[in-house]
């Protein structure tokens, strides 16, 4: 197993980077699409931080070690817990969440994979240390102070691994707390949400039917453009998160799910047709707000 080490080390260095330079994109240019391909690579990358673990644990029982390497070793082993645990974290959260993460979630994630990169790399750095410098899994590259451990089962107690524990247990309450926080923050602004929603949907909402054809509104606001020729374009539009409304007459509705949640999934399929949709209407500074519960297609 000690041979194996070197080759998954290379995954989770690669992936868990490409992770967090495409959600540093995607957060940056606001590209919703983006956020599921660092998703992808996120869960690759905590996968091949695992297998590194697994087979760098298996390496160090049977590596040869002086008391200068085991100190580095230790720290390299360290690293590695800590970024298994928190790109793991992070992609469970982000698995958990799907698409209701709000943007404050988003950058604590973000954060978070950013930290994991960071340890990353000084595990990587540690890891090149024993190999090029140590010589660990092959010739001996210098003496390490000409002192070899024996038993290899003693590992010394020394104040970095002791210092470093330290770290990776404040930096996990720190994670932990910060997505505790941020939880219970969004489900009370969902609780509050929901509460003033409902109020409102009792003072001002009317329950009625809307018949007209499904446009997406970036397009339609901006060009005027609708009918079945610019179908393809609307259904990419209102896949990618652009509002979406109904056009009915000489009025234009921006439609939302029954619970204010976004209607894009279900609308975009029908996209330039015809359609007669139920629910509450809501009016204020002259724009009309649909939020939908039922949807017919009209043939």
């Amino acid at each position: 197993m000690e041979s194996l080490h070197p080759l998954f080390v290379h995954f989770p260095i690669a992936l868990l980077t490409a992770a967090f330079l495409i959600e540093s994109v995607a957060l940056l240019l606001k590209r919703p699409a983006w956020h599921r391909v660092a998703l992808w690579n996120l869960g690759l990358g905590a996968l091949g931080a695992a297998l590194a673990v697994i087979t760098g644990r298996e390496a160090m029982a049977v590596a040869k070690h002086s008391l200068e390497i085991h100190r580095i070793m230790a720290l390299h082993e360290r690293l590695g817990y800590g970024v298994l645990a928190l790109s793991g974290a992070v992609c469970g959260w982000r698995l958990f969440s799907q698409d209701r993460m709000g943007l404050v979630s988003r950058r604590i994630a973000w954060g978070l994979l950013g930290l994991a990169c960071g340890m990353l790399a000084l595990g990587a750095h540690l890891g090149g240390r024993l190999v090029y410098e140590f010589g660990v899994g092959g010739v001996y590259g210098r003496s390490a102070g000409g002192i070899e451990v024996v038993d290899q089962g003693h590992k010394p107690a020394l104040k970095e691994e002791e210092s470093m524990k330290k770290w990776l247990f404040a930096l996990l309450v720190l994670g932990v707390g910060m997505w505790a926080g941020q939880a219970v923050a969004e489900g009370g602004h969902g609780e509050q949400g929901a509460h003033g929603a409902h109020e409102h949907a009792e003072a001002g909402a009317k329950a009625q039917k809307v018949t007209g054809e499904v446009v997406d509104l970036a397009c339609y606001l901006s060009e005027g453009a609708m009918g079945p020729g610019h179908r393809e374009c609307a259904q990419k539009c209102i896949n990618s998160g652009l509002p979406v409304g109904i056009k009915s007459g000489d009025q234009l509705y921006l439609v939302v799910g029954g619970e204010h949640d976004p209607a894009n999934k279900t609308l975009a399929p029908l996209a330039a047709k015809n359609v007669t949709a139920e629910g509450t209407v809501t009016e204020r500074d002259g724009i009309h707000l649909l939020a939908v519960k039922k949807v017919t297609v009209n043939e």
